[in-house]
């Protein structure tokens, strides 16, 4: 049998390849004479008894001996017809045609009863020649073929992972070949929104920007499901307050439904616990491409995001979800379909609205890895709504603190800063960004210059590119912490700043030594709370001018003279553009405002997580201002809201506002001068 045949060519071999054997009688013919010819073909495993030249019955040698010396006697029973002696002791031959497959016939043969599982089959060929294939044969060659299928099948299963990994290299090589020029794009489109242009200069900025940002969401989805059809996603499981996640991932949509002429709304249910054990990173993925969608394919109308406490018992909750539009619809006969990866409503969407027919397919995979569904109703003319459920564990923690993501941070102090990075657009653009903060930064374009220029010279922290010519970023990294080891001195903080962006780039980067990670295009609020996270917590940074913040908890409340606006950091932040700086100052003063008389509301009601979640917020907010009072006051009364402190915050929210009214008459006349 030829080894080489693939598996569908060896389960469709036919009975023709095997050998056969000829004993075929009439059941006239006399036993002794069938005897002899059994007795002088050794090979034989029985005989094929005919009638009118049809199988009638089979006999095999063992069976027939033993009718020949049965209780007639060995003399008699010569004498008999075949026929005679096997009536009762044969069976009913099973008879195939020569085209027969082993597979077919054996499974046949074996599901006889066992006494005559072990029978000779009959093969018929065009001609009806009636020939015996030994049963053991067809056993033999079918276990043959069942070996070499499954040798067959284990060798393109290898060579279907190694496609797959071979895919997921090209994915994450392609992914950093796009990330890294993408970086210089956005990053001078960024650059260019800070300067004087015309009407149309900033449009076309703005086409850019939107251009490169769209290109980066394609490249997150192939990579998503890449990782899904590789089954190597992981969920995390942290505390996080599922309020929050809505607020700061309709926060930045809300603008493009705004831009759009839409109204975007959202419900929470009262009853959902604050803190929740799930993935957060996850959950805005899918209320992003959910609602993503929904503007997108919405001309005009409204989009409200509805979720609600479906279930709940001692450990778990079932959380539900629905994210309704007055957009295109989707037909009924596509509902299903668009769940799947690469599809859309139909042919013409992707040409009318663009995308890669991945998002929806990736929320599906992410709400049943939370052991949940989702589902889409339309009738194709009157919007649509998006349904889905997850199951998430409850939290001990009363209380989360999530980075609030749509705030830039400002930086406080002046850090010196090691950028090793080989491209001279990420080199340029870097510099312009980190320099406008008003840091000091050393440039090199290898791994090998870091080490040197971090042995020879101090740095608050190095940002470091992975692939360098002469050495990369993560030998370099291992370098200066063995240096460090063997000097007994303090770590110094390394940033990671890769086009790579898989789990497995950030583990190998952790592994090599650095703190921290930035994927390319680097988003600059990304890259600054970074770096404020290193002016807070490193030794390294230069401790000179440096104010300790006094006891929040013992703070008493601020004097008006004491509350003081950082006009310089607000020009370094708007690079000295009045109008920037005009739109800053009433997008601040509206939020200020709402904030303060949301918690207002909550006071009166009682209700202390809306209060910490609203301080939370005007954290990032006020540091645009640089206003260390009002900043500390928020701190404080975040704190007393978590532990439930009704009263004491109610006397923080009179002081908070005191404290605003002073800050806000500052930014009326402010205004009042830029607009002359």
């Amino acid at each position: 049998m030829d080894r080489s045949l693939n598996v569908s060519t060896h389960l469709n071999l036919t009975l023709a390849t095997l050998p056969t054997t000829e004993l075929c009688v009439d059941e006239d013919e006399i036993v002794e004479v069938v005897a002899e010819r059994l007795e002088h073909d050794n090979g034989v495993p029985g005989v094929l008894v005919t009638r009118r030249g049809l199988p009638f019955s089979f006999i095999s040698r063992q069976r027939l001996v033993e009718q020949i010396a049965g209780r007639f006697g060995f003399a008699l029973n010569q004498r008999r017809k075949i026929g005679e002696l096997t009536q009762g002791h044969g069976t009913t031959p099973l008879v195939f045609s020569v085209d027969t497959t082993i597979k077919h016939a054996a499974r046949l043969a074996i599901d006889r009863t066992m006494a005559f599982a072990f029978d000779a089959i009959v093969v018929k060929d065009e001609h009806n020649n009636l020939r015996l294939i030994c049963s053991h044969d067809l056993l033999q060659a079918q276990a043959r073929l069942m070996t070499l299928a499954y040798r067959e099948i284990e060798t393109q299963k290898e060579i279907a992972e190694s496609a797959n990994a071979a895919k997921s290299r090209f994915l994450a090589t392609v992914s950093h070949e796009i990330r890294t020029p993408m970086n210089g794009v956005l990053g001078i489109a960024e650059l260019l929104q800070h300067t004087p242009l015309s009407a149309t200069q900033t449009e076309h900025v703005e086409m850019i920007r939107e251009s490169a940002e769209n290109l980066l969401i394609v490249i997150n989805d192939l990579l998503d499901f890449s990782k899904i059809e590789a089954n190597r996603m992981q969920l995390e499981q942290d505390p996080f307050d599922l309020r929050l996640v809505l607020d700061q991932t309709i926060g930045p949509l809300r603008f493009l439904a705004e831009r759009k002429g839409l109204t975007i709304r959202s419900v929470v249910d009262p009853l959902i616990p604050n803190c929740l054990l799930g993935d957060a990173i996850r959950m805005r993925q899918i209320f992003t491409n959910l609602v993503g969608n929904a503007i997108k394919f919405t001309p005009s109308g409204s989009i409200t995001i509805t979720t609600k406490l479906a279930e709940s018992d001692d450990d778990e909750v079932e959380i539900e979800s629905a994210v309704a539009d007055t957009g295109i619809g989707i037909s009924r006969d596509r509902a299903e379909a668009i769940f799947d990866a690469f599809e859309q409503a139909d042919g013409s969407t992707t040409r009318r609205f663009g995308g890669t027919g991945l998002g929806l397919s990736i929320c599906k995979s992410l709400t049943e890895l939370m052991n949940g569904t989702i589902d889409v109703e339309s009738d194709g003319k009157n919007g649509s709504v998006f349904r889905f459920r997850v199951r998430l564990k409850k939290s001990s923690n009363q209380a989360v603190d999530l980075p609030n993501t749509n705030v830039l941070p400002a930086v406080s102090r002046s850090l010196r800063i090691l950028l090793a990075e080989d491209n001279l657009v990420n080199q340029r653009v870097a510099e312009m960004l980190l320099t406008g903060q008003g840091h000091m930064v050393t440039i090199v374009d290898n791994g090998k210059a870091a080490v040197d220029a971090v042995a020879n010279q101090p740095f608050d922290c190095v940002l470091m590119d992975i692939q360098m010519p002469i050495m990369d970023g993560l030998e370099a990294t291992r370098t200066i912490r063995q240096a460090e080891a063997l000097s007994l001195a303090t770590p110094l903080p390394i940033i990671a700043m890769t086009a790579g962006a898989t789990d497995d780039d950030q583990k190998h980067c952790l592994e090599a030594g650095m703190t921290g990670f930035v994927t390319k295009p680097i988003r600059f609020p990304d890259l600054i709370r970074q770096l404020m996270q290193i002016e807070t917590s490193s030794s390294h940074v230069n401790s000179d001018n440096v104010v300790e913040p006094r006891n929040v908890e013992s703070s008493p409340a601020a004097t008006e003279s004491q509350i003081e606006i950082d006009w310089d950091g607000l020009n370094r932040l708007t690079r000295g553009r009045p109008e920037l700086l005009r739109n800053l100052i009433v997008v601040v003063r509206k939020e200020l405002s709402e904030e303060l008389e949301r918690m207002h509301g909550a006071i009166a009601n009682a209700d202390a997580s809306t209060v910490a979640r609203a301080a939370h917020k005007l954290h990032g907010t006020v540091g645009y201002f640089g206003i260390a009072t009002i900043k500390q006051t928020l701190i404080r009364l975040e704190k007393l809201a978590k532990v439930q402190e009704i009263g004491a915050c109610e006397e923080l929210v009179r002081q908070l506002k005191k404290q605003w009214r002073f800050v806000d008459n500052q930014l009326e006349e402010s205004l009042l001068r830029l607009d002359k």
